[in-house]
């Protein structure tokens, strides 16, 4: 595992836990992100806990770079719950998201679920995080139940597609998507891509790894299903 983190005490603070837990091994650190990718082509780590504050490269960018020379190299970001925050999560395809404001325990929930082939968010109950990302409402969703081609389009929407891959991938056209998205957020209390992409994972839609390999989105195995 390497740690990439601009801070030193939070590197040798994460080290000291990582190293503590026997199925984990910390063999770098890094306080940029340029640095990170040098030791991940040497040395091929399965995981990659990556801070998305880094001085020298944004997350989109450094996963990017970190996928390009280490492809079976896993990477968890990790930083503050906001909007911005998870659509750069959404559109750098991480393997997973890991909330700087909660505790060890849910960052260690996070590594053992990245670490196992899981792709996974973690943002924290409080109320501080609360108010920077709108999480799903679980009444109102409870209330609807999604259609196979709403499920569809939540998944991608958390993949991080645009409206245009949507459409190629479903088959539909890019205004159908537009009122699928729209009835998503209604029907699931959130007001934006970050909210959609925050139930996705809490709902287990994505539960299952995206394909870094595919050459491009209408060539996906799971292709469309059901109806408009």
């Amino acid at each position: 595992m390497v740690i990439a983190d601009h801070q030193t005490l939070v590197r040798d603070l994460l080290r000291v836990a990582l190293s503590s837990e026997a199925a984990y091994e910390v063999v770098a650190d890094s306080a940029t992100a340029q640095c990170a990718i040098a030791m991940c082509e040497k040395l091929k780590p399965d995981l990659v806990l990556l801070d998305m504050q880094l001085p020298d490269h944004g997350a989109i960018r450094a996963v990017a770079e970190i996928t390009r020379v280490s492809p079976r190299t896993r990477v968890l970001l990790c930083g503050t719950p906001s909007e911005d925050r998870l659509l750069d999560f959404i559109h750098s395809r991480a393997d997973g998201f890991a909330d700087k404001t909660g505790t060890l325990k849910s960052l260690l929930e996070a590594v053992r679920r990245v670490a196992g082939g899981e792709r996974f968010l973690s943002v924290s109950a409080t109320p501080a995080a609360a108010s920077q990302v709108k999480r799903p409402q679980r009444a109102i969703a409870d209330t609807w139940s999604l259609t196979r081609r709403e499920a569809e389009v939540l998944k991608l929407v958390a993949e991080g597609a645009s409206n245009k891959k949507i459409a190629a991938i479903a088959g539909i056209t890019t205004h159908t998507v537009e009122v699928h998205r729209r009835n998503l957020m209604k029907k699931l209390g959130v007001r934006n891509a970050a909210g959609l992409t925050a139930y996705a994972f809490e709902s287990g839609v994505m539960s299952l790894r995206p394909s870094r390999t595919d050459a491009a989105p209408d060539q996906r195995s799971d292709g469309p299903v059901g109806d408009l």
